[in-house]
């Protein structure tokens, strides 16, 4: 909702620009749960195989509530992406030990 101080002339541009970010922001949002999904995904593949990470990639890609609150502005959707990206690279760390995994684990866990 616009502030009655702006002046007429400006209240069509401000709407567009403000319905432009809104339109971005949910697009980013859908993205990250698209993210989300992949990397579980990756996360299942590389601990229990392929048939079981297709069915955990199945699992929260069609979640309910997963699609419901993808689209919606919700903190949730980033640090759902933020804590599954951390697990990707702890796991990754593991694996090969190396100051980079760990310090994109330490990132990564800082923006939690």
């Amino acid at each position: 909702m616009l502030h009655r101080s702006i002046p007429t002339v400006w209240r069509p541009t401000t709407r567009c620009l403000v319905r432009r970010a809104f339109t971005a922001a949910r697009a980013t949002q859908v993205l990250l749960s698209a993210l989300t999904a992949l990397l579980v995904y990756f996360i299942s593949l590389r601990l229990f195989g392929r048939k079981n990470a297709l069915l955990s990639l199945a699992a929260v890609a069609f979640f309910p509530t997963f699609i419901a609150y993808s689209h919606y502005l919700f903190s949730e959707t980033v640090y759902t992406f933020l804590l599954v990206g951390l697990v990707a690279h702890l796991l990754a760390r593991d694996e090969s030990p190396s100051p980079g995994h760990a310090l994109a684990a330490g990132f990564i866990a800082g923006l939690a």
